[in-house]
């Protein structure tokens, strides 16, 4: 049974603790060539290590994928190359691509510190996915002034100023008090 879900890795190994549960994995197929000169199989196991990767939380607990990752080497070229897994991982934070996307999600609801509680990973790691994440976002918002623009004020807790767009009829933002900044 896969419990990961993840095509392109094979379950080795497996351990569990009270909080943390450690998958060992390796690659289903390996390269079909060399990316340096795309020589078809001409390739030998050059050696091979242990990577980390961190992936989903599973039932409440953190999950690290010990990645069992190989290097080859060209016979025709002589160039060595790390098999590709960035279809997966993200090299740059030693994480699945899923996992980056949870925590985009969940770095709108939640503390980092919270999030990097749940997932084992860094709170600055976690800051800067979110960072990354608000910065796509910002490239994709196109923010265009209203031609009505509502301002008004609301008790919660203490009194607060609204901008509303009257046209559209949405917020634009919930001021935290009613003061006018000098």
């Amino acid at each position: 049974m896969d419990i990961l879900n993840l095509p392109h890795f094979s379950i080795l190994g497996f351990s569990e603790n009270e909080h943390d549960f450690q998958i060992q994995v390796g690659t289903i197929s390996p390269p079909s060539h060399c990316p340096h000169c795309g020589s078809l199989p001409n390739l030998y196991k050059h050696s091979n290590r242990e990577q980390l990767v961190m992936d989903l939380p599973i039932h409440g607990k953190r999950v690290g994928l010990l990645l069992n990752r190989r290097r080859y080497k060209c016979r025709e070229c002589g160039q060595t190359f790390w098999e590709r897994i960035d279809h997966t991982v993200d090299d740059k934070r030693s994480c699945t691509r899923r996992l980056i996307e949870y925590i985009e999600k969940q770095s709108l609801k939640r503390t980092f510190a919270g999030i990097s509680e749940d997932v084992g990973m860094d709170e600055k790691t976690i800051r800067n996915i979110f960072r990354d994440y608000i910065n796509c976002l910002e490239r994709t918002v196109q923010f265009e002034t209203p031609n009505w623009l509502g301002i008004d004020e609301i008790q919660i807790i203490k009194p607060r100023c609204v901008v509303t767009n009257i046209e559209e009829r949405t917020l634009i933002n919930l001021l935290p008090n009613r003061n006018k900044e000098l």
